[in-house]
């Protein structure tokens, strides 16, 4: 089997992380990605707005039932900050000997790889992916750091969180599921 991971703080999960998700399974011919939502990023300037277990539910309406993906609580249950090598590593030992591991990550990470505890050590976990954003030059990626294109969808999390506290509209960047659960909880509004 081979199997994506995509980690992040899904603050909230959007349309462009499903989108991402499923290009990468067609470009890369995966069986299934797993959506890890961190407790807490290492290297992030802001602190995560959502609690782990509000943005675990909204990755649960936001996948539905698609066979082809699986959210994982690992990060959020084991709480605090999350280093990519130490996931993988426990996830690696979780699947068959012969699964392909493969980790997802935008292409704007790409000026931060240097500072990833033990990022030799994830690319023998794993394959590293890259999903090329625009103004992204692959001449610039560590060697062993596999590129993929697509045509990325212009939403953020930060953006939808900025829209949510100027009470304006964000309906069209998030599942319907994903909407209602924002607005019932309340979410984002003070933050």
């Amino acid at each position: 089997m081979r199997v994506g991971v995509l980690g992040g703080t899904f603050d909230p999960v959007h349309l462009g992380h499903i989108f991402l998700a499923k290009e990468v399974i067609k470009k890369l011919v995966l069986d299934k990605v797993i959506f890890m939502p961190a407790a807490s990023a290492p290297l992030r300037q802001e602190k995560v707005s959502a609690p782990g277990e509000d943005r675990y539910q909204m990755l649960k309406f936001a996948t539905g039932d698609s066979v082809n993906f699986e959210v994982s609580r690992f990060e959020i249950d084991k709480g605090g900050i999350s280093f990519t090598v130490d996931t993988l590593e426990a996830l690696k030992g979780s699947l068959q000997k012969e699964d392909e591991l493969f980790f997802i990550a935008g292409s704007d990470v790409n000026c931060e790889l240097s500072r990833w505890k033990d990022f030799d050590k994830i690319c023998k976990l794993a394959g590293f992916i890259l999903v090329k954003r625009p103004d992204f030059q692959s001449s610039d990626c560590p060697k062993g750091v596999i590129t993929v294109d697509i045509n990325a969808l212009d939403i953020s999390s930060s953006k939808i969180r900025k829209l949510i506290r100027s009470n304006r509209s964000y309906d069209k960047f998030v599942s319907d599921k994903v909407y209602r659960y924002i607005k019932e909880k309340g979410l984002y509004k003070n933050v």
